[in-house]
């Protein structure tokens, strides 16, 4: 297209100033159309048709965006002008959440961090702390700890963590037969901006990657090397956001599909389900699984397929396509958010496991879903 026409059709130009550094809608056009910065600099936002991703991008050049494509600019500076060429009509579309001009601002960080401790308890171990004002996690290495909050009593495992929130007496006591190995972290800062307390006092699986940033904290901690506390920093920021996805994606994937239930008339058969449902977004392993049941994966191997019908590497992936079925038709979240909701590696892997297990891709299934719908309405 050029700046002028359009398949022979004049192109209306607008000279268009902006000021705010926020935006609440898109625009989109039906035909092609240029954007051409005149002065100022300025945040262009362009949302994928396919995901629902929003892009940024620096303004500082003449662009043109594709007919359909819905797009915003932002002032990056205090002020900015562009002209922009169309031979259609602007369409106006609402956003949930404004768009920001001025950059990324961090809604969790580490503030101070008190101390980082490796602890070791025998079965009398028994400890009550005061109503403290800062933040705390406990990492269970191995053995089995009982942790009480308020009123509240949690029972927690080995491989499982737990945030402690300010303002709350806490009980800890050795739940298990012999020596309590455990992590013991306490610091402060802006955490869970949009969790209560209750919904961050949530035991979870640490999976490879907490076990990992765990395993880094302790050994900074335990080193001289240069600039150790500001790496023990951010490793503790990136665990925080990782448990806090993770308790996000708890609440979302608590339950299965009931027809995907399975036989209860084994113990380890359930446990398994068990297991498998409550570590969901980690794609836990046939070893991993074993390991916290206590039985060789081997065994285990050859009594789910025995009991099921089906290896369980096969039933923990269809168990999480079907939570991404589940996910679209509620069409609360983007292809995109739900990847990042389960733990899948990308939304492109995401749409070729499903198209495999159901020879379609999501967004063909969320329209013929939307069609069946408004067929019984």
């Amino acid at each position: 297209m050029s700046s002028c026409e359009q398949n022979g059709t004049p192109a209306r130009v607008q000279t268009i100033s902006a000021e705010s550094g926020l935006s609440s809608v898109f625009w989109q056009y039906e035909e092609d159309i240029l954007i051409e910065p005149v002065s100022g600099r300025g945040l262009l936002f362009v949302r994928s048709e396919n995901e629902g991703r929003v892009s940024r991008y620096l303004l500082d050049q003449t662009v043109m965006i594709n007919g359909g494509v819905q797009f915003c600019l932002i002032p990056y500076e205090c002020r900015m002008s562009y002209r922009l060429y169309s031979v259609s009509e602007r369409k106006v579309i609402q956003v949930s959440e404004a768009l920001n001009g001025s950059g990324y601002y961090p809604e969790m960080s580490v503030k101070t961090l008190y101390a980082v401790r490796h602890l070791e308890k025998d079965e009398r171990y028994c400890f009550k702390s005061e109503e403290n004002s800062f933040w705390g996690l406990i990492y269970i290495e191995k053995g089995r700890m009982t942790l009480q909050l308020d009123e509240k009593k949690y029972d927690l495992g080995e491989k499982q963590l737990m945030i402690l929130p300010p303002h709350q007496t806490h009980l800890r006591k050795n739940s298990g037969k012999g020596t309590l190995y455990f992590m013991d972290m306490t610091f402060d800062g802006e955490f869970f901006p949009d969790g209560t307390k209750e919904a961050v006092a949530h035991p979870v699986y640490a999976d490879r990657q907490m076990r990992q940033l765990l395993g880094e904290i302790r050994r900074e901690n335990d080193s001289e090397r240069l600039f150790a506390n500001e790496m023990m920093f951010s490793l503790l920021e990136r665990l925080l956001i990782v448990v806090a996805r993770t308790i996000r994606s708890d609440r979302i994937c608590s339950e299965v599909p009931s027809y995907l239930e399975l036989p209860s008339d084994n113990s380890y058969i359930s446990a398994c389900e068990d297991l498998i449902r409550k570590n969901i977004t980690s794609r836990p392993t046939l070893s991993e699984i074993a390991g916290q049941l206590n039985i060789s994966a081997s065994y285990l191997s050859t009594l789910f397929k025995k009991k099921v019908g089906m290896t369980v590497s096969c039933y923990v992936r269809l168990v999480r396509l079907e939570k991404v079925k589940e996910m679209i038709r509620a069409g609360e979240y983007s292809i995109v958010q739900i990847a990042d909701i389960l733990g899948y590696c990308s939304p492109t892997y995401l749409s070729s496991e499903f198209k495999q297990q159901f020879h379609m891709s999501p967004k063909e299934y969320a329209a013929q879903y939307r069609s069946e719908r408004e067929q019984f309405e």
